[in-house]
């Protein structure tokens, strides 16, 4: 059973309770530790990532974090996975510097927060670009498969997240649940809160996480829209910004991912998504997270 990193306030609001790759990869050309020190416990995360920087950027690569510590088996079964899968050995060495970031006892516990990391089950992967940027994060428990992790699930996560790769194979529509973008309330020039409702017409419950990324701070927070039913639910919009408000659905699967209405739109009340329908596809969600 994995476990989970000890949880943040988060300032999103809704209305209902609701690096150390193949030995090859490793940013700064330390020894790869033995199994049992996979995660050195010592080592600073923006210390890590400052090195690895200087290897994507003279390489064109991406940034893969690997959260983890040296009691989780889930963590080590994952790194033995990049290292003796040939081809997802090869996809990683190809376009990505491996980092495995230790949080053991609350180690790296800001560095974790500012990433996106923290109060999710080990091992958990974060992508950054040549800049240090997140492009995404990703629950690992979707990479599994019985008492092991897929191959194939894996290297569609790193494939869909490489440089260069398509926008679309990241990005998805998908047509349950719907969310509609309601009204947008508060004072002219003060915080104001969206509203929002989500409609599931399944016959199963959907566990959904929706991300706000803007100006003043992001905020993430997760809620289950019942089979048949609908859930509202809300987030404050600070003055002068443009959100941009990306919805998972965690389960049931395969998982998908869609923006949703932007509030700061003309005309954008009522209005389901897909938001942009230039940046939304149909075709498998395979860098979505959970």
């Amino acid at each position: 059973m994995k476990t989970r990193v000890p949880p943040v306030a988060l300032c999103l609001c809704f209305l209902v309770s609701f690096t150390v790759p193949p030995s090859q990869l490793r940013a700064g050309g330390a020894e790869t530790p033995t199994p049992s020190k996979l995660y050195d416990e010592l080592a600073d995360g923006d210390n890590q990532v400052a090195d690895a920087l200087v290897t994507a950027k003279r390489e064109n690569k991406h940034i893969l974090l690997q959260f983890g510590a040296n009691w989780c088996g889930w963590c080590l079964k994952l790194h033995k996975l990049f290292e003796s899968e040939k081809a997802v050995h090869d996809e990683l060495s190809t376009n990505y510097v491996l980092v495995l970031i230790d949080v053991n006892k609350d180690h790296n516990k800001t560095f974790a927060v500012k990433h996106r990391a923290d109060n999710h089950a080990l091992p958990f992967l974060v992508v950054l670009d040549g800049d240090g940027k997140v492009l995404t994060t990703k629950e690992t428990g979707w990479l599994e498969e019985g008492d092991h992790h897929s191959p194939q699930k894996v290297l569609a996560f790193l494939k869909a997240w490489k440089p260069g790769a398509p926008a679309s194979s990241r990005v998805v529509f998908t047509a349950n649940p719907k969310v509609t973008f309601i009204s947008l309330v508060g004072p002219d020039g003060g915080l104001k809160q969206a509203y929002y409702k989500a409609e599931n017409s399944s016959a199963s419950e959907i566990l959904c996480r929706v991300h706000v990324e803007q100006r003043g701070g992001n905020e993430t927070a997760s809620f289950s829209i019942p089979a048949g039913g609908s859930t509202p639910f809300s987030f404050f919009v600070r003055p002068g910004d443009a959100p941009e408000i990306t919805a998972e659905v965690l389960q049931p699967g395969p998982p998908s991912r869609f923006l949703l209405p932007l509030p700061n739109e003309v005309g954008a009340a009522n209005r389901s998504q897909p938001a942009r329908s230039g940046t939304n596809s149909t075709s498998p969600a395979a860098g979505s997270g959970r």
